[in-house]
């Protein structure tokens, strides 16, 4: 399969910044909106709770995320997406593969 990529264009001032990511399916997001949270489990198979905008591993906080599914665990930019027809969202690992800086116009 190919993989996917995503682009995302900041402007700070008088510079903008487009940076192309690699899109890497790291796990699936299983939701308990009943209980307020979130059941990660990574193709390695381990454990992530996400809850509050906090994700965590073995009790312990090792990432964030944002109401749009952007975040970070580690260093490591991730996305949660939807998947489409299937109960469960995906963890995606957005890995840059290029960044580019132009003027802003």
């Amino acid at each position: 399969a190919e993989d996917e990529t995503t682009t995302t264009t900041i402007t700070k001032g008088d510079r903008k910044v487009t940076i192309k990511y690699t899109k890497i399916v790291r796990g699936r997001i299983y939701p308990h909106p009943q209980k307020g949270y979130a059941i990660g489990i990574t193709t390695k198979g381990k454990r992530l709770l996400f809850k509050q905008g906090i994700i965590y591993f073995n009790g312990k906080p090792c990432g964030h995320y944002q109401k749009n599914g952007r975040g970070k665990i580690a260093d490591y930019e991730i996305a949660i997406v939807k998947a489409q027809s299937k109960p469960y969202y995906l963890l995606v690992e957005l890995k840059p593969k290029e960044e580019e800086i132009k003027q802003a116009a």
